[in-house]
């Protein structure tokens, strides 16, 4: 597919030419909100570079990966990392399961961190509104004449995941997502920048087997929630 150039839409940029518009659970979804997310729906799969910058507030320097992401909806999502160090991590729904050359897949502990992953990563990749304000108050914002949008999605008061995240961002360039950023309530945060975006019409077998090593056989799954369980 042809390279898609990373743009990253800084917040500065949208207080000059955009209005945020808010959704909370009794708010009808923006048409133009809704229309963007249908259209990144429709490549049910994504495969991806990625780029990601771990930040916490007793570090000076964030730690940083690269690898490639793969989003299956009846699957789940794939974190194969190249840098530092090789290995697969499965975001599931029933937990987070690592991958690491020569060795069988494995589930890792719960964590805070963790969970929190888990679950702004199922959240994010469902590209579904509705199912979003049923945890979220949405903002989302456009760029006039430059195709760029942001969203902001805040955990609705009362909802367990707000001791997970304070807040999810995406940014993208026309109906292509382009960054990620998970922010949590220890001031810490994630981001994640996704280049070269495909959408792969099945996946390889030895590809499949390692991305998604506890998945159910071709056929066999149904689509991945929107929360993981106990959520």
């Amino acid at each position: 597919m042809e390279r898609v150039r990373l743009i990253v839409c800084l917040l500065a940029a949208f207080a000059l030419c955009a209005v945020p518009l808010r959704a909370d659970a009794e708010t009808a979804i923006d048409p133009a909100l809704a229309e963007l997310l249908a259209g990144m729906r429709a490549s049910e799969r994504i495969e991806a570079a990625f780029a990601e910058r771990r930040h916490h507030p007793l570090r000076r320097v964030p730690s940083r990966f690269a690898g490639v992401l793969r989003r299956d909806p009846a699957l789940g999502i794939s974190l194969a990392y190249t840098q530092p160090r090789e290995q697969v991590v499965s975001v599931l729904p029933d937990g987070l399961w690592r991958t690491r050359p020569d060795d069988s897949p494995a589930r890792l502990p719960a964590s805070e961190e963790g969970d929190a992953l888990r679950f702004a990563l199922l959240a994010l990749f469902t590209f579904d509104a509705e199912k979003w304000k049923e945890s979220f108050d949405i903002e989302f914002s456009e760029a006039t004449g430059e195709g760029t949008w942001r969203i902001d999605l805040y955990p609705l008061a009362g909802q367990p995941a707000g001791s997970l995240i304070s807040a999810l961002v995406l940014q993208g360039s026309e109906q292509v997502l382009e960054r990620m950023e998970i922010r949590r309530p220890n001031r810490s945060r994630i981001e994640i920048f996704i280049t070269e975006p495909r959408s792969p019409e099945a996946w390889p077998p030895d590809v499949r087997a390692v991305a998604f090593p506890v998945a159910p056989a071709e056929g066999d799954g149904e689509s991945i929630p929107s929360t993981p369980h106990g959520h």
